[in-house]
């Protein structure tokens, strides 16, 4: 982190947005090992059912969504990405956001869900319904039934979205991104589902992650594209 910040600051010119984001990259970074490490000190790891763990992990996660926001836009700069501006875009820029926001929300239900599977494993869907509903189950548990049913909700709202955001036909990386977003929200339904129906297993948890956090960089891609600030046509 450290090194790649030197190497951005030698590399551009004061001003460059790479700046901003490899500043930012490395707050996150260092904000990310002191989340780490307080879950080992304060040991919220293992067997540790406590809903302090649970929003250690929420925090951490949020944390790591916004490390990697940065890093990918950091990237974008560097390569010759324009900087964002929302004058005169409130409107899509609120729609965008919105959707950032609904994937960090998602991603938040995800990690409690996956600590309530990883903590009270079940050997059939239908257990694991009944645990859900069940009143005296831990609260981890019945918290599980939220993540499928926002991630639902966000998901649809993201199509939407999307195929309301325009980007320039010669905007390569929003074009991509556009389409990697509407690809990648529907693999990740798809996936959550087969999750759910093999019981969660560490390997399908740690995929369904990796589609996340490519779903995530897919979307900060388009706002950064959707939100270009315009070249000025005086220079």
């Amino acid at each position: 982190g450290l090194a790649r910040l030197v190497w951005v600051f030698r590399t551009v010119q004061p001003g460059h947005p790479a700046r901003r984001g490899a500043v930012l990259a490395m707050i996150f970074m260092a904000t990310e090992a002191a989340l780490g490490a307080g879950l080992v000190l304060f040991r919220l790891v293992a067997d540790n059912p406590s809903m302090a763990r649970a929003m250690a992990m929420v925090t951490h996660l949020a944390n790591t969504f916004l490390l990697i926001a940065s890093i990918t836009l950091t990237a974008h700069w560097l390569s010759g990405g324009a900087d964002v501006s929302i004058r005169r875009q409130w409107s899509k820029a609120a729609w965008l956001i919105l959707g950032l926001a609904g994937l960090v929300a998602v991603g938040k239900s995800g990690a409690v869900a996956a600590l309530g599977d990883t903590l009270y494993p079940v050997t059939s869907m239908a257990e694991g319904f009944a645990a859900d509903l069940s009143p005296t189950s831990n609260l981890l548990i019945r918290l599980r039934v939220l993540h499928p049913a926002l991630a639902v909700l966000i998901g649809a709202w993201l199509i939407g979205m999307v195929l309301r955001t325009h980007v320039a036909p010669a905007d390569t990386v929003g074009t991509i991104a556009r389409r990697a977003v509407l690809a990648l929200v529907v693999v990740e339904i798809g996936a959550g589902f087969l999750n759910l129906w093999l019981l969660a297993p560490l390997w399908m948890q740690i995929g369904h992650l990796l589609v996340a956090d490519l779903l995530w960089i897919a979307m900060v891609l388009l706002t950064a594209s959707a939100l270009a600030k315009p070249v000025s046509s005086s220079s």
